[in-house]
């Protein structure tokens, strides 16, 4: 078995209607093509007086790296490896002044945004070490929903 063989992206040309495990990297242009993807989702979403939102801006794993690229989420390191694509999404947002994109990504089976989400947030100076070790998740969660707010007020329907 070659080094080739055992890596698990291929590199094969695929057939229109195939899809590819998930990268460990990716390009610039998928990156800015799924932040625009999240833009256009989180725009079905307004936000209201009360602080909370009507519509749905939330987009799961799957469907941003299958927007990206003919790539399918088909083992637990293929979902890390989509993090890492939400995550570049986020620095590229918050190299502009903006919310944490990533925070309308989440997991279809429990609708949760990843650990990676929190780890990024930390290392962008967002997060306190005092939050990150809050062990009830309570300042981890109300720092979730604030930066889902903020999204929804940059990019939702005015």
């Amino acid at each position: 078995l070659s080094l080739h063989d055992a890596l698990p992206i291929s590199t094969t040309p695929q057939k229109k209607g195939q899809t590819m495990s998930v990268p460990y990297s990716f390009t610039d242009h998928e990156a800015r093509a799924g932040h625009a993807f999240l833009v256009q989702r989180i725009g079905q979403a307004k936000m209201k007086k009360d602080g909370s939102f009507s519509g749905n801006p939330f987009v799961f794993y799957d469907e941003l790296v299958r927007h990206v690229g003919d790539y399918s989420i088909e083992d637990e390191y293929d979902g890390d490896r989509a993090g890492t694509l939400a995550g570049a999404i986020s620095r590229l947002e918050h190299d502009r002044g903006g919310p944490m994109l990533s925070a309308v990504v989440v997991n279809a089976k429990d609708l949760q945004v990843g650990h990676g989400f929190f780890v990024l947030a930390g290392e962008l100076g967002l997060l306190t070490a005092r939050t990150q070790y809050d062990v009830t998740g309570t300042l981890e969660m109300t720092f979730h929903t604030e930066q889902v707010r903020a999204c929804v007020k940059k990019y939702g329907r005015k």
